[in-house]
């Protein structure tokens, strides 16, 4: 299982927004722009935790959205997933497929990055 949190301060003036559109019964277009930044972070956070547990896919996906702070403007949301290996990348289209061996070049490539760092940390002057 993979996890992700994003929290996010809506400030002041959607806290306004918002109550205007609460009271036109409107939707508010500020909230819906910062729950769906939460999303996409936790997407992301979702993905590089999958990939460094070796899985290339998650699947049963869940969402929750919350209010934190009592009151103080902050929206929680919460990802949580299941990650998986697919081992037969075949059953899957081309884009997918390249976009899953792309993913695994480039974490071979930040593995090794993280290999480098204490020579490349040795190589530098002392101040």
């Amino acid at each position: 299982m993979v996890t992700a949190q994003a929290n996010l301060g809506t400030g002041i003036f959607s806290e306004l927004s918002t109550s205007l559109h609460d009271i036109m019964g409107t939707q508010s277009e500020r909230y819906n722009a910062k729950i769906l930044t939460g999303e996409e972070s936790c997407k992301n956070m979702l993905r590089a935790k999958a990939i460094s547990n070796g899985a290339n896919a998650i699947i049963g996906v869940d969402i929750d959205y919350s209010e934190i702070g009592s009151g103080k403007g902050l929206v929680l949301v919460c990802m949580a997933g299941t990650a998986v290996r697919v081992s037969n990348t075949e059953i899957l289209g081309e884009v997918a497929k390249r976009a899953i061996e792309r993913i695994h070049e480039l974490n071979e490539q930040l593995e090794d990055w993280h290999r480098r760092i204490p020579d490349i940390i040795k190589g530098l002057p002392n101040n």
